[in-house]
Protein backbone atom coordinates (compact mmCIF):
# COMPACT_ATOMS: atom_id res chain seq x y z
CA UNK A 1 0.00 0.00 0.00
CA UNK A 2 3.05 2.50 0.66
CA UNK A 3 4.36 1.84 -3.08
CA UNK A 4 1.26 3.05 -4.41
CA UNK A 5 0.96 6.74 -2.41
CA UNK A 6 4.38 7.24 -3.12
CA UNK A 7 4.62 9.73 -5.94
CA UNK A 8 7.81 8.70 -7.74
CA UNK A 9 7.24 9.60 -11.24
CA UNK A 10 8.97 8.06 -14.04
CA UNK A 11 9.28 10.53 -17.67
CA UNK A 12 9.97 14.01 -18.94
CA UNK A 13 8.62 17.06 -18.01
CA UNK A 14 6.83 19.53 -20.33
CA UNK A 15 9.81 22.00 -20.40
CA UNK A 16 12.21 19.14 -21.63
CA UNK A 17 10.38 18.04 -24.55
CA UNK A 18 9.78 21.71 -25.90
CA UNK A 19 13.65 22.17 -25.54
CA UNK A 20 14.20 18.99 -27.03
CA UNK A 21 12.19 19.62 -29.79
CA UNK A 22 13.59 23.33 -30.49
CA UNK A 23 16.74 21.61 -30.94
CA UNK A 24 15.93 18.87 -33.23
CA UNK A 25 14.16 21.71 -35.34
CA UNK A 26 16.95 24.13 -35.72
CA UNK A 27 19.39 21.03 -36.20
CA UNK A 28 17.03 20.02 -39.04
CA UNK A 29 16.97 23.62 -40.70
CA UNK A 30 20.70 23.80 -40.36
CA UNK A 31 20.88 20.41 -41.93
CA UNK A 32 18.49 20.62 -44.94
CA UNK A 33 20.44 23.61 -46.08
CA UNK A 34 23.61 22.24 -46.31
CA UNK A 35 21.81 19.21 -47.90
CA UNK A 36 19.89 21.71 -50.70
CA UNK A 37 22.83 23.69 -50.98
CA UNK A 38 22.28 27.95 -51.08
CA UNK A 39 22.35 27.57 -55.18
CA UNK A 40 18.88 27.94 -55.36
CA UNK A 41 18.67 30.93 -53.54
CA UNK A 42 21.74 32.14 -55.04
CA UNK A 43 19.87 31.79 -58.30
CA UNK A 44 16.86 33.83 -57.30
CA UNK A 45 18.82 36.01 -55.41
CA UNK A 46 20.61 37.25 -58.90
CA UNK A 47 17.17 36.96 -60.46
CA UNK A 48 15.97 39.75 -58.18
CA UNK A 49 19.33 41.95 -59.50
CA UNK A 50 18.66 41.24 -62.38
CA UNK A 51 15.12 42.18 -62.87
CA UNK A 52 15.76 45.34 -60.58
CA UNK A 53 18.91 45.78 -63.19
CA UNK A 54 17.04 46.00 -66.46
CA UNK A 55 14.21 47.59 -64.78
CA UNK A 56 16.56 50.50 -63.73
CA UNK A 57 17.93 50.98 -67.33
CA UNK A 58 14.04 51.35 -68.56
CA UNK A 59 13.32 53.83 -65.87
CA UNK A 60 16.35 55.75 -67.36
CA UNK A 61 15.57 55.25 -70.80
CA UNK A 62 12.23 56.71 -70.16
CA UNK A 63 13.40 59.63 -68.47
CA UNK A 64 15.86 60.25 -70.51
CA UNK A 65 15.62 60.25 -74.01
CA UNK A 66 18.11 60.29 -76.71
CA UNK A 67 21.02 58.89 -74.66
CA UNK A 68 22.53 55.37 -74.38
CA UNK A 69 19.62 53.39 -73.12
CA UNK A 70 21.18 49.80 -73.21
CA UNK A 71 21.44 47.38 -71.07
CA UNK A 72 23.55 44.34 -72.21
CA UNK A 73 25.61 41.48 -70.63
CA UNK A 74 29.54 41.16 -71.40
CA UNK A 75 31.78 38.44 -69.42
CA UNK A 76 28.70 36.94 -67.83
CA UNK A 77 28.50 40.61 -66.16
CA UNK A 78 25.47 42.76 -67.00
CA UNK A 79 24.65 46.28 -66.39
CA UNK A 80 24.00 49.28 -68.06
CA UNK A 81 26.03 50.29 -71.28
CA UNK A 82 28.59 53.09 -70.84
CA UNK A 83 28.38 55.89 -73.09
CA UNK A 84 30.56 57.73 -74.72
CA UNK A 85 30.24 61.65 -74.91
CA UNK A 86 28.50 62.04 -77.97
CA UNK A 87 25.73 59.97 -76.65
CA UNK A 88 26.33 56.33 -78.69
CA UNK A 89 26.72 53.09 -76.95
CA UNK A 90 30.26 51.29 -75.91
CA UNK A 91 30.57 47.80 -75.83
CA UNK A 92 31.73 48.14 -71.89
CA UNK A 93 29.89 47.99 -68.77
CA UNK A 94 30.35 50.53 -65.80
CA UNK A 95 30.86 48.30 -62.88
CA UNK A 96 30.37 51.42 -60.33
CA UNK A 97 27.25 52.44 -61.47
CA UNK A 98 24.13 50.91 -59.35
CA UNK A 99 22.89 48.34 -62.10
CA UNK A 100 25.60 46.71 -62.28
CA UNK A 101 25.25 42.82 -61.82
CA UNK A 102 28.37 39.77 -61.67
CA UNK A 103 27.14 37.09 -62.11
CA UNK A 104 30.32 35.22 -62.66
CA UNK A 105 30.84 35.44 -59.05
CA UNK A 106 28.32 33.52 -58.10
CA UNK A 107 28.82 30.74 -60.59
CA UNK A 108 25.85 31.68 -62.74
CA UNK A 109 25.64 31.54 -66.49
CA UNK A 110 23.52 34.55 -68.15
CA UNK A 111 22.32 33.76 -71.61
CA UNK A 112 20.47 36.24 -73.53
CA UNK A 113 17.98 35.78 -76.79
CA UNK A 114 16.78 38.48 -78.74
CA UNK A 115 15.40 39.00 -82.00
CA UNK A 116 18.72 39.39 -83.64
CA UNK A 117 21.18 37.62 -81.36
CA UNK A 118 22.59 40.35 -79.72
CA UNK A 119 23.50 40.43 -76.16
CA UNK A 120 21.91 43.74 -75.06
CA UNK A 121 18.44 45.50 -75.48
CA UNK A 122 17.80 49.05 -76.40
CA UNK A 123 15.43 50.81 -74.80
CA UNK A 124 13.34 53.43 -76.06
CA UNK A 125 11.68 56.84 -74.57
CA UNK A 126 8.49 54.46 -73.57
CA UNK A 127 10.51 51.69 -71.95
CA UNK A 128 9.97 49.04 -74.73
CA UNK A 129 12.39 47.51 -75.96
CA UNK A 130 13.93 47.60 -79.43
CA UNK A 131 15.55 44.32 -80.18
CA UNK A 132 12.55 41.66 -78.85
CA UNK A 133 10.95 39.77 -81.78
CA UNK A 134 7.42 40.56 -82.56
CA UNK A 135 6.99 36.86 -83.33
CA UNK A 136 7.43 35.29 -80.12
CA UNK A 137 6.39 38.62 -77.99
CA UNK A 138 9.46 38.58 -75.83
CA UNK A 139 12.93 38.38 -75.03
CA UNK A 140 14.28 35.80 -72.50
CA UNK A 141 17.27 35.97 -70.17
CA UNK A 142 18.24 32.37 -69.01
CA UNK A 143 19.93 32.39 -65.75
CA UNK A 144 21.53 28.91 -65.76
CA UNK A 145 22.85 27.44 -62.07
CA UNK A 146 26.25 25.36 -61.88
CA UNK A 147 23.65 22.30 -60.93
CA UNK A 148 21.62 22.57 -63.68
CA UNK A 149 18.82 24.15 -62.80
CA UNK A 150 17.85 27.46 -64.56
CA UNK A 151 15.26 30.30 -64.09
CA UNK A 152 14.02 33.05 -66.63
CA UNK A 153 13.30 36.82 -67.22
CA UNK A 154 10.79 37.65 -69.57
CA UNK A 155 10.82 40.96 -71.82
CA UNK A 156 8.00 41.58 -73.79
CA UNK A 157 7.36 43.55 -76.56
CA UNK A 158 5.66 46.50 -74.57
CA UNK A 159 8.25 46.53 -71.75
CA UNK A 160 6.95 44.20 -69.62
CA UNK A 161 9.90 42.83 -67.65
CA UNK A 162 9.44 39.68 -65.13
CA UNK A 163 10.52 36.22 -63.98
CA UNK A 164 8.84 33.69 -66.09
Amino acid sequence: MNQLNSSSQDGFTLIELIVVIVLLAILSVYASSRYFGASSVDSHLIQSELLSSIRLTQLRAMHRSGLCNRWGIVQNQAAQIIERSDTTCTSSLDESDSSFVDAASHNVTLTFSTNSGEQFIDFDNLGRPNQCAIESEQCELVIQTQPGSSLSICINTQGGINGC
